[in-house]
């Protein structure tokens, strides 16, 4: 269960790389989008309609944030959200990891809760 969480915190953090990448080499906006149900449940990464990247849902897991998408600029930079935060635990809390995302938009990953 610990491996499941630090495979979803990887993929997590890779996706919002990926996302700050694309919306740079692009230059034009790039957009996470949660599965419906939540985030656990996958996302989706497009750009002006083209479909990048998508992630499966996980199972066993519970991935919360108060986002429900978050939206890269051609800088780089997140568009109207200030430093969102992932977290990643099991279904009894017993094992947790944050993901948070500085304003430059680089995510950072820690054990613990946000």
């Amino acid at each position: 269960l610990k491996q499941r969480i630090k495979t979803a915190s990887f993929d997590t953090g890779s996706t919002l790389t990926l996302a700050r990448s694309e919306a740079i080499k692009r230059n034009s906006d790039v957009v996470i989008t949660q599965a419906s149900g939540g985030w656990q449940n996958g996302w989706t990464v497009t750009n002006g309609g083209t479909t990048l990247s998508q992630q499966a849902a996980y199972t066993g897991i519970t991935i919360t944030s108060p986002v429900t998408s978050l939206t890269y600029n051609n800088s780089g930079h997140l568009t109207g959200t200030a430093s969102p935060t992932f977290e990643i635990s099991d279904a009894n809390g017993a094992s947790t990891r944050c993901i948070t995302v500085n304003l430059s938009g680089l995510p950072n990953s820690k054990l613990g809760t946000c």
